[in-house]
């Protein structure tokens, strides 16, 4: 028996084999997350690292670490509990020799990290950092770097938003399905709301406050700079050439389906079990009593 799990590829631990479907469905969602993870983390840091060659000196040093601290941590614990897309079982199996790093993992850390690098860059006020008011400098310089700070801030946990899945779009995953991810946008909204009623906060921070035209055009360009992804994934889900929701819906069905004829199986099995227990125990009491009668 060991030396058949050792060569075994797969051992299934459990007596039915309908949990095999459950363990290829847990893996896809696994692999699937991380390659959404991947997706995200390096277009993030590549906007990051272009940032700073197209703008001069965008942001400090401690608003980076404080940046990198909701990124990580957030988009983190956001992908391990991302919720399977409803098309992920009719995904044909992913052979072994494709490359890691095929054209869908390319093209998605390329377009978010594209989107955000605009985003950010439109925030503070173009490629040369024109964006500010007027006055000195050194008041200038602080708050161009709060453009582009919360323009990040936002523009990134935004385009985390998208990136929870690459073809299924937000309206039939659902906005509200991964709890991770509303803790995380409710942290980010939280922080901005601390740093605009403690303004010595934002001073220890190098940032300034923002009148409310700036906060309505920073949250317009990062709904508006990173929403296209979903325009993309409703014509791919819905229309171009695509059933998609509809052989999801289908497999959904008949996933629910095969779930209710399993619980019904299994109440079946219980009942003539139960039944088969009670009739020998019949039968028992029946041999006991005729012996009985007949030795006395």
């Amino acid at each position: 028996m060991d030396l058949a799990k050792a060569a075994a590829g797969i051992v299934v631990a459990h007596e039915e084999f309908s949990a095999l479907l459950h363990t290829l469905r847990e893996g896809r969602r696994l692999f699937s997350n991380f390659r959404k993870a991947l997706s995200f983390y390096l277009g993030a840091k590549s906007a990051l690292l272009l940032l700073f060659l197209l703008a001069p000196l965008p942001l400090s040093p401690l608003q980076i670490i404080l940046l990198e601290l909701f990124m990580d941590i957030g988009a983190s614990t956001t992908f391990t509990l991302e919720p399977a897309d409803g098309d992920l079982m009719l995904l044909p199996p992913r052979h072994p020799s494709l490359p890691f790093f095929d054209s869908e993992l390319l093209q998605g850390t390329f377009a978010g990290g594209a989107s955000l690098l605009l985003v950010v860059l439109l925030s503070g006020g173009g490629p040369g950092g024109q964006g500010g008011r007027e006055g000195g400098r050194e008041d200038a310089a602080l708050y161009r770097q709060s453009l582009y700070f919360y323009g990040w801030l936002l523009g990134h946990v935004i385009l985390a938003l998208h990136l929870r899945s690459l073809t299924q779009p937000l309206l039939v995953k659902g906005l509200f399905s991964n709890p991770a991810f509303l803790v995380w946008g409710g942290a980010v909204l939280l922080l901005i709301l601390l740093l605009a009623l403690l303004p010595s906060l934002g001073q220890a921070l190098g940032l300034v406050c923002l009148p409310w035209q700036e906060w309505l055009r920073l949250s317009l360009l990062a709904f508006i700079g990173t929403g296209w992804m979903e325009g993309w994934k409703l014509g791919r889900w819905y229309g171009w050439g695509g059933s998609h929701a509809k052989e999801a819906a289908i497999m959904m069905r008949r996933r629910k389906e095969r779930e209710g004829r399993e619980g019904s199986n299994r109440a079946a099995v219980v009942r003539e079990g139960a039944a088969r227990i009670v009739a020998a125990e019949v039968r028992g009491m029946t041999v006991a009593t005729e012996k009985d009668r007949l030795l006395g």
